[in-house]
């Protein structure tokens, strides 16, 4: 943008915004990879609900197996919760930077539309002087020939 003082700032929101979007999708990627693991823990304890074979220490050993898996599907969960919790701060941080370019956006706009405008009004101004100039060179020949005219008619001639 030529002219337009604030266009580094823009610049750096512009970057501001990137890495945010960044941030956001490595954010959402996370949590995705947190909301698979808790659905493997959650279908692995669903698949460990009866002991393979009914004895005692089977069952013992299933119980177990159940409980570890228990344990890291809750500790998988609060990490997808903690994922999601930062997917949301990161998406905030992301429309706040883009309401922040759109501002300077907007300016941008702006200070453009007035460009546009001051050209414009000074061609305009270029042409009502060529106009203007036209009209008093036409004016002037039209009143020479009018003078030379009436000269002539007071010397004599027709």
């Amino acid at each position: 943008m030529k002219g337009f003082r604030l266009s580094g700032v823009l610049r750096a929101r512009q970057a501001r915004e990137d890495a945010a979007k960044t941030a956001a999708a490595k954010a959402r990627s996370e949590a995705d990879s947190a909301t698979e693991l808790v659905r493997t823990y959650e279908h692995e304890l669903d698949a460990r609900n009866k002991p393979p074979v009914p004895t005692a220490l089977a069952f013992a050993a299933s119980l177990s197996a159940r409980q570890a898996i228990a344990s890291a599907l809750s500790d998988a969960l609060t990490t997808e919760q903690a994922a999601t919790q930062q997917v949301d701060q990161r998406l905030n941080d992301l429309r706040e930077a883009q309401a922040r370019r759109k501002a300077i956006e907007r300016l941008a706009e702006r200070h453009a539309a007035e460009r546009r405008r001051a050209e414009e009004l000074a061609e305009q101004d270029a042409t009502d002087d060529l106009s203007g100039a036209k009209y008093h060179r036409d004016h002037d020949r039209h009143r020479d020939r009018n003078q030379d005219r009436d000269q002539d008619h007071d010397r004599g001639r027709p």
